[in-house]
């Protein structure tokens, strides 16, 4: 690499101040501009506009000074048209004039027992629409025996089921029933977790995806031992489950049990528990349940996520067990519905008035596992901080952020999930103190202000980060752009990035080659040396070859050609360019190398995380892990707001231009 530097002797150690975010050159794609917050606000509105008839029409162009080329036919709709304006700024001339809405799309199960009233106050449904669960994803549930094979329930046992009263490997529901809870409640609790939504049959659980193991660790009789429950605990953990619910306890500590729950700690397993029924000293299912509002263990344990019970109007069930231990708040109270077992003839059934937290804690579970089947990355503690951190705070809990008596509120399944800015998009860390880059569902740190220039990104678009983007599992930092020139000590080095995805400096070997690639000392980043690429590439020592990552002009100067891979790939139109945030003076004239080339596919796409607009239609750029582009839509103005976004960075394009394929909302 370079010995002495050339730089300071050629500059009299003078040097610029990092360059900055520079203005393009004047185009044609221009961003939506209004004027006031209102017009900001329905920049990008239509009205739908219907007429009596031809006389109506001509009345309603005058009044509001259009051409019938303003008007957009709908097909299906005699006499109606789309225009280009918000409604209230419209004068009806007669006609009907109204808002162009947009739906959102809710994912609605066909089950016969559906919607029931909880599904509807965790808000479930606007859930479903970003996840119905992962099969990778393995809830052990712990409690009685299951009933196998209901239909229900029917493919969503995950292999390895046991049972540990008996000691086989076979959890089957029992064929007595000596109190009315054993043989059914580990059914009931499965059913909560997991019933199987959209089957046409039976009930919706909140999580349609994840698998069931079913541990059998109490009796017909709704009983278990210290043995049992902490043996199935430690075998969930080693058959892989990532969440485990116990709908259980006991009145006192248990350090068998409390030992095996570190172990599930330990092992990155999400416990949740059945805070107890004792809100009121009434004898629920424990005989020493003597003290009013006393939480069961294992439920009490602080490592365990504590679930208490709500009724249809978010009341704490006089019966729900409170305490500084509890965590959040579930329907269960209000005859849940769920799946049940017919011992007289051994077939599927579904509970009429099921009443308890045994039936609260298993709802939770499977939020837990939706939760971590949308970001199989998450910790336990991200996890559990995305379920209390959303929760809906009640009226119970008088304004405050967490209560004995709630936890830190009702539970809220689309909150937890949160609304995570999309790929492409610069976000400030949650402590505000630094700038991160969302990319494939995490989030990858910016360590220096030099990689955020370097990288073409504008200061002024980086958002504030939502509850979502604080559940983003973190990534390795962003790095310098391929072709970036940087400066240290008067060394002078081109960031090269090999086709292995290695980071590495080439240093610059001479004032003449710097010279004569076009180089001024204008574009150069002054680092440090903690962000400089540790590793050595090859040094740059002709003045004819442009390393990649570099832009140069086509011969003729009619287009601009981005070198890549040592391929010369066109960019020909101005939004491309720009959504890259590439600046025009660092545009090279090509030397006798860089025209001899081969030629590569164009780069006709925009950069992931730009926004784009057509006929009114917001869409965010994608790029999917299989490198397909793809746009999603906004869904709503107030998701628009909601992350953070402004008219100004939109571009409007052509249909032409928008990705073809299209993929999920952004709700």
């Amino acid at each position: 690499m370079l010995g002495t530097s050339w730089l300071t002797f050629h500059t009299s150690g003078h040097y610029t101040e990092p360059r900055g975010p520079q203005s393009s050159l004047a185009q044609n794609i221009t961003p939506l501009a209004p004027a006031s917050y209102q017009t900001l606000k329905h920049a990008s509105k239509q009205s739908v506009v219907r007429f009596a008839n031809e006389a109506n029409q001509q009345d309603f162009l005058k009044a509001n000074n259009l051409s019938s080329q303003d008007l957009r036919p709908v097909p299906e709709l005699a006499n109606t048209y789309v225009v280009n304006r918000p409604d209230d700024q419209l004068k009806p001339a007669g006609s009907l004039v109204a808002e162009q809405k947009h739906y959102t799309a809710l994912l609605t199960p066909n089950d016969p027992i559906y919607p029931q009233w909880y599904t509807d106050k965790i808000s479930a449904p606007a859930a479903w629409d970003i996840s119905t669960g992962a099969s990778s994803i393995i809830v052990a549930d712990i409690d009685t025996g299951f009933a196998l094979n209901h239909e229900d329930l029917a493919g969503r046992w995950a292999p390895g089921g046991k049972d540990f009263v008996n000691n086989d490997n076979d959890p089957s529901a029992g064929t007595t029933n000596p109190n009315g809870i054993g043989v059914t409640h580990g059914t009931e609790t499965a059913g909560l977790i997991g019933a199987t939504g959209n089957n046409a049959k039976g009930v919706a659980s909140i999580n349609w995806g994840a698998k069931i193991l079913p541990l059998q660790a109490l009796d017909d009789a709704g009983e278990g031992t210290t043995t049992a429950v902490a043996s199935a605990v430690h075998y969930a953990v080693d058959q892989g489950a990532k969440v485990i619910n116990m709908s259980l306890g006991a009145a006192s500590p248990d350090l068998i049990l409390k030992a095996e729950l570190d172990y599930a700690q330990s092992h990155d397993v999400v416990v949740v528990a059945a805070a107890g029924n004792c809100g009121n000293a009434s004898n629920y299912f424990l005989s020493d349940c003597s003290v009013a509002g006393q939480m069961i263990y294992p439920a009490n344990y602080p490592q365990v996520l504590a679930v208490g019970a709500t009724d249809i109007n978010d009341n704490r069930a006089s019966f729900s067990s409170y305490g500084p231990n509890l965590d959040i708040m579930a329907p269960g109270l209000g005859n849940l519905r769920t799946t049940t077992w017919s011992l007289s003839n051994q077939t599927s059934l579904y509970s009429t008035s099921l009443n308890g937290t045994s039936f609260s804690s298993p709802i939770v579970a499977g939020l837990a596992a939706l939760y971590r089947g949308l970001r199989s990355n998450a910790t336990v503690s991200e996890t559990i901080n995305a379920i209390t951190a959303n929760a809906d705070k009640v009226s119970g809990m008088a304004s405050q952020n967490r209560t004995d008596y709630y936890g830190y509120g009702r539970l809220n399944a689309r909150a937890a999930l949160g609304i995570a800015h999309p790929d492409g998009t610069l976000i400030l860390t949650p402590t505000g103190t630094g700038v991160m880059v969302v990319q494939n569902g995490k989030a990858s740190p910016l360590n220096a202000p030099s990689i955020l220039i370097s990288n073409g990104y504008s200061w002024n678009s980086i958002k504030s980060p939502t509850a979502g983007d604080n559940q983003l599992a973190p990534a390795a930092p962003l790095s310098f752009r391929e072709g970036s020139l940087l400066e240290y000590q008067g060394h002078v080095y081109v960031v090269d990035v090999t086709q292995g995805g290695v980071v590495q400096k080439r240093g610059v070997a001479s004032w003449d080659t710097f010279v004569g690639l076009g180089y001024s000392v204008n574009d150069l980043l002054h680092v440090s040396p903690d962000v400089l690429p540790a590793q050595d590439g090859p040094d740059l020592d002709s003045p004819n070859q442009h390393p990649d990552g570099t832009l140069v002009y086509t011969a003729n100067h009619s287009g601009i050609i981005l070198i890549e891979n040592g391929q010369r790939r066109g960019i020909m139109r101005a939004d491309i360019f720009n959504s890259y945030g590439y600046q025009w003076n660092l545009v090279r004239n090509p030397t006798t190398y860089d025209n001899s080339l081969p030629v590569g596919a164009d780069l006709d796409s925009f950069r992931e995380g730009s926004l784009l607009e057509y006929q009114g239609h917001v869409y965010v750029v994608d790029v999917t892990q299989g490198g397909v582009v793809q746009k999603r839509g906004v869904a709503s103005w107030d998701t628009f707001v909601g992350l953070g976004y402004s008219v100004n960075e939109i571009m409007s394009v052509p249909l032409a231009e928008l990705p073809s394929q299209d993929g999920p909302l952004i709700l």
